[in-house]
């Protein structure tokens, strides 16, 4: 379930990145501003019916190197002892 919330984080991030770029080419007029202008509406509605949660904060493990939770005391998948960051101020 985790892996799926992080691809579906890093497919918004490389649409996003993909629709700045494709604005940037309207504004020689590559591409009809209209289009830009409704695909970024469309867009934007479909972010907030995800209603995404921040992406969680994650590390990796330095055993097993799977994706665990940044305050994980514990590998859930080598179960190896971790040591939680220091929190940040």
């Amino acid at each position: 379930m985790t892996q799926n919330i992080r691809d579906v984080h890093s497919a918004v991030a490389t649409i996003e990145a993909e629709l700045l770029e494709l604005s940037s080419r309207a504004a020689s007029g590559a591409v009809s501003t209209e289009a830009i202008v409704e695909l970024r509406a469309s867009w934007a509605a479909l972010v907030r019916l995800l209603a995404l949660m921040p992406a969680a904060a994650v590390r990796d493990c330095p055993r097993c190197r799977q994706n665990v939770m940044r305050a994980a005391t514990r590998c859930g998948f080598c179960w190896m002892r971790l040591i939680p960051p220091i929190a940040e101020a």
